[in-house]
């Protein structure tokens, strides 16, 4: 029953976005830095893409500000993915439907030819960067090299993306995503030759592993080899992610983070975080080496919430802004850019 609502509530999401329906902003809530036991929260108004977003000093433990890579807001686009190379996508916020693909080097910002159709759910690996686009009346998958001079987009789908939240999975040089039946495929490059996963209800990829969900459980399948082993004890989660250590999830207003070798478990409250009602977006879990980020903006709305938890100090970090962890590396907006740093060390 929660899955066939869950999916109710993405076909609902799904048809709006075919509709391009006007949705009016909710009311803002702007968020300032604290740990993981304190609310951490005020009362105002955030500034939408292209305006100031105040600074986030309590980041500068986790990460080096002063050698990021700066991204300036200009003209204004949102950022969606963190590849692990550093190379960000993106999308225009003026409404001409284009792509971005941003650094590095910092003047690097490429749009992919043709504008694809109302894209969404964006996602970037090293050497794989897709979206979801509207073809006839189906959302398809497309994929482009991003460290190409000239990125070029290609289809991947044959039967269509299913109208979820988050459909589509980046590692490495691997996709994985889920089609309009519920079935899941993988490809390796943007020109290899798609097949067919027997699981569903696919969660996340950290290649070679495969994440999804079984009942009360979370399992991994291994692309490689084709075996599965289970990861977590938990109900499917409103955001996941894990890499071969660590495994994280969210639900409700709580973040678990899952030591991998052990089996202990840290629960983690996410200060301050907005509540928006059973037909909103779901967040985007991030998993980097050491960071895990939690990313939340419903469509429409001018409120972002981001959330960081470093798994070796134990210590978070709320932001005013969404934000995303790639292997050695994290991005979120600040002033009038986005920023791409480095992680310190341990």
């Amino acid at each position: 029953m929660a899955r066939s609502m869950r999916l109710v509530r993405f076909r609902a999401r799904a048809l709006a976005r075919l509709l391009a329906l006007v949705v009016l902003p909710l009311s803002a809530v702007s968020w300032i830095a604290g740990d993981n036991t304190t609310s951490g929260a005020a009362r105002g108004t955030l500034p939408p893409p292209g305006r100031t977003v105040p600074p986030a000093p309590a980041l500068d433990r986790f990460v080096d500000r002063e050698r990021a890579v700066r991204f300036p807001d200009r003209p204004p686009f949102r950022a969606w993915a963190l590849g692990p190379n550093g190379i960000v996508l993106g999308s225009g916020e003026n409404g001409d439907g284009r792509v971005w693909v941003l650094g590095p080097p910092a003047d690097r910002r490429i749009a992919i030819d043709p504008p694809p159709r109302q894209p969404w759910g964006y996602v970037a690996g090293g050497s794989v960067a897709a979206w979801v686009e509207v073809r006839g009346d189906r959302f398809e998958l497309s994929c482009a090299d991003p460290t190409a001079d000239r990125p070029a987009p290609r289809p991947v789908s044959r039967t269509g993306v299913a109208a979820m939240d988050i459909p589509v999975h980046a590692s490495a040089d691997v996709l994985v995503w889920t089609d309009e039946t519920g079935s899941a495929h993988w490809v390796r490059g943007c020109d290899g030759a798609p097949r067919t996963l027997d699981v569903r209800d696919v969660l996340g990829l950290t290649y070679p592993e495969v994440y999804y969900a079984g009942p009360n459980l979370v399992r991994a399948l291994n692309l490689e080899t084709g075996l599965s082993s289970d990861v977590a004890i938990t109900a499917t989660p409103d955001a996941f992610a894990a890499n071969y250590v660590y495994a994280a999830w969210v639900g409700g207003d709580t973040l678990t983070v899952l030591d991998r070798r052990d089996g202990s478990r840290r629960r983690v409250r996410l200060p301050g975080a907005p509540v928006f009602g059973p037909d909103a977006a779901a967040g985007r879990l991030t998993i980097g080496d050491r960071l895990v980020a939690y990313a939340l903006r419903p469509p429409g709305s001018d409120l972002e919430y981001g959330f960081v938890y470093d798994v070796v100090s134990g210590e978070g970090v709320t932001l005013p802004t969404e934000v995303f962890a790639g292997r050695d590396r994290l991005l979120w907006r600040e002033q009038t850019s986005y920023l791409v740093a480095a992680i310190r060390p341990a």
